[in-house]
């Protein structure tokens, strides 16, 4: 299971975060006509680390950005995407990736004017090996 997929998994089953955005925790880019408040997360880049005779991990950056239709809720969002990635080491998430340690890179905050939507971006930079 790559990164990605593991992180989506273990956010899916953050109780702080789904109480406020439920499964609406989405790979790639938002559904059509979704609902607020809302998750979208996805890679920006990703760095292996090699040694002298084999990888000896990755660092992948992901970037998680929550939507919603009022400023706070978004911001209530990126806290709960914090928290529940904040002081997450040396731990297996999803039954697979081997999460060394999660760094943080604030983004900037967005508004969408045309949707009326507001957005809270934060980079996660995961160290971890993979199966």
């Amino acid at each position: 299971m790559v990164v990605e997929s593991a992180l989506l998994t273990y956010l899916l089953s953050y109780a702080g975060l789904t109480a406020l955005v439920s499964d609406r925790i989405y790979p790639g880019k938002l559904p059509q006509n979704p609902t607020f408040p809302a998750v979208v997360i996805q890679k920006i880049d990703g760095i292996r680390m090699s040694g002298f005779s084999a990888d000896i991990g990755v660092q992948t950056r992901i970037q998680a950005t929550a939507w919603a239709l009022k400023y706070t809720d978004a911001s209530s969002v990126e806290e709960q995407i914090r928290a529940a990635t904040q002081n997450y080491m040396n731990q297996t998430m999803a039954s697979s990736v081997v999460v060394k340690n999660i760094d943080f890179d604030e983004g900037p905050d967005l508004y969408e004017d045309d949707r009326q939507r507001f957005g809270k971006i934060i980079d996660l930079i995961i160290w971890h090996t993979e199966d």
